[in-house]
């Protein structure tokens, strides 16, 4: 049994309704982020209380409140404990970040895969990040690998402030380079064409629309990192390859870019459902 269900057994919550809280939560910064199921909602207090008794340094604690959406893929938070805020400050890879939950986009469950890019980074590499939200693939890129150039392209206004902020934070400013663009019109550029060793696509529902205007940024010898959703089964249980289509997507947009598609690397990041997955594809286009 997790801790946080222990915690509530102590606080007096009925045995028979642990099966309605999930054990798992995101630590972000001082904010705690649950998803509380509608039919556990009346018991909301009595586990923003355990969640906090058991992770002292936790001053707020939020449920997520709907979907992610709108044009800048923000998933607002509602506060159920602890100080009315959603702003906090979080730390990773020896990197601080900004965070607002309620302005820009930010996810703890992709630390291991900054980790993982950024230490592929090479000295004089030139690094593009699109979808950079407030930073944190840049930031952490330019950390490990301090010899590399990076641009963070962001369209959020919000998200694009707070960037700037954790650039300075970081002391990296000069290394990594904040651009409020659209992500389509940035890589169309005359000038960018050609331009990047390695490309960051982290946006996993729309990411493939994104595909053409990367590859064409793409130096001959460089590497794409592309995140997508893949589905893994139908609800007939029938098993699916979960990295098919998002494959497929690859090799379409190098097809249709008149290159020849080379996987360097797949793998699941993240179970995104009990259906579909989170996927990356690593692929350079030659």
């Amino acid at each position: 049994m997790s801790g946080l269900k222990n915690e509530l057994l102590r606080l007096g919550f009925p045995e028979e309704k642990l099966g309605l809280v999930r054990s798992s939560y995101d630590l972000i910064g001082d904010i705690a982020l649950l998803e509380i199921p509608s039919e556990a909602k009346k018991y909301s207090k009595q586990i923003a209380q355990a969640v906090q008794n058991i992770n002292k340094h936790v001053k707020v604690v939020a449920v997520k409140a709907g979907a992610t959406k709108g044009k800048y893929r923000v998933r607002k938070i509602k506060v159920i404990a602890g100080e009315k805020r959603s702003s906090t400050i979080h730390r990773e890879s020896g990197c601080s970040f900004k965070v607002d939950l309620n302005k820009a986009y930010f996810s703890t469950r992709l630390s291991h895969e900054r980790e993982r890019i950024a230490l592929q980074a090479a000295p004089k590499e030139r690094v593009l990040v699109l979808f950079a939200g407030v930073g944190p693939f840049a930031i952490v890129t330019s950390k490990k690998q301090p010899m590399a150039s990076v641009t963070a392209v962001e369209l959020n206004p919000a998200a694009v402030k707070l960037l700037k902020e954790n650039i300075v934070l970081n002391k990296v400013a000069g290394r990594v380079v904040a651009v409020k663009a659209d992500a389509k019109k940035f890589c169309a550029k005359k000038e960018n064409k050609a331009a990047f060793d390695r490309v960051v696509m982290p946006l996993p529902h729309s990411a493939h629309e994104f595909l053409s205007g990367a590859i064409r940024v793409l130096k001959p010898k460089g590497v794409i990192h592309f995140y997508s959703i893949g589905e893994k089964r139908r609800r007939s249980h029938e098993k699916l390859d979960v990295f098919k289509k998002p494959i497929v997507r690859v090799s379409l947009a190098c097809k249709k870019a008149k290159k020849k598609c080379e996987i360097v690397n797949k793998r699941t990041v993240l179970h995104y459902s009990p259906f579909e997955d989170e996927v990356v594809i690593d692929f350079k286009a030659v």
